[in-house]
């Protein structure tokens, strides 16, 4: 059979576009995911989490306040697993050499697994280069998709995630969340919040095992809980006080290690929630606020 040169030049050709052209356009989106959480910088503070704080806490206006970096690594769904790995992404890339703070979310809610994102491995693709990023989803996927992705970086880009590059681009860290969650809302919707607070001792572990990680290198551990509605964690106020008294023993037993719980200010004023643990702008300017006063009256940034 005669092989058709120009044809197969034209293939090659073609192939080599279309890797080039996946591999630029996965690049100029995962830089906007860096640009807009700073993991590109080489930041003084981290802060890592969920949607909690990602809607509870403005990385600009922190940076204008504490005059300085600060990282904010937060994505709806991910659990403590994700939140270490997020920790170990950043302490191993090149911009940790300035950090001094790590601003841990926690919340009555943390060791229960119920309501997160099964498939919080997908959240990550764009960063399968780091080794440690690059283990989570190998283990957390089969052979064939963690290879298609690896090959197919473009793949990786979920619509959310696009939608965060573009904001990354173009510095916007806002919460838009205007709407004030009222008593009868939550009333109506009571079964669909009510989550149980557990303690889950190989949950607690990963926990600990963040704290030990931040500590070993002489960083500050700030752990965060933002305001959530005392309505909803009075259904389990037992439980709820369990839970503070555990991260309060986190805080007696290493002086580098600090309990920073804001929900007893603001756990009665529904105008600041968008949801029972969400908070809407205005909450979000008074908790951003208070963490950067926190920060700067005990000078852990010095």
């Amino acid at each position: 059979m005669r092989i058709n040169r120009s044809h197969t030049i034209k293939c090659i050709l073609a192939i080599i576009v279309f890797f080039l052209t996946d591999f630029t356009v996965s690049a100029f989106l995962k830089y906007g995911l860096d640009k807009g959480m700073g993991l590109n910088e080489h930041s003084q503070v981290l802060i890592v989490g969920h949607s909690h704080l990602m809607m509870g806490l403005d990385r600009q206006m922190m940076e204008k306040g504490l005059r300085c970096k600060v990282t904010k690594h937060t994505r709806a769904g991910v659990g403590i697993v994700e939140r270490e790995l997020m920790v170990q992404m950043f302490l191993s890339s090149q911009y940790a050499d300035s950090l001094k703070v790590v601003v841990i979310g926690v919340d009555p809610y943390l060791f229960n697994d119920e309501g997160l994102s099964e498939n919080s491995f997908t959240l990550f693709y764009p960063w399968m280069d780091n080794v440690h990023v690059g283990e989570y989803i190998y283990n957390a996927t089969d052979f064939t998709t963690y290879y298609a992705h690896k090959l197919f970086r473009t793949a990786g880009f979920s619509d959310d995630l696009i939608k965060q590059s573009v904001r990354g681009w173009k510095h916007d860290d806002r919460n838009y969340k205007t709407h004030v969650f009222t008593d009868t809302e939550f009333q109506s919707n009571k079964a669909k919040w009510d989550r149980p607070i557990v303690m889950n001792s190989k949950a607690m572990k990963v926990l600990e095992e963040i704290i030990t990680m931040c500590t070993n290198r002489n960083l500050h551990v700030i752990l965060l809980q933002a305001p959530v509605l005392k309505s909803l964690t009075d259904l389990h106020r037992k439980d709820y006080s369990d839970i503070l008294a555990y991260y309060q023993n986190l805080d007696a037993d290493n002086s580098k290690v600090h309990f920073l719980n804001l929900s007893p200010s603001y756990e009665n004023d529904n105008s600041l929630f968008f949801d029972p643990i969400h908070l809407n702008v205005c909450g979000q300017k008074k908790v951003t606020e208070d963490l950067i006063g926190f920060l700067a009256e005990n000078n852990y940034l010095q």
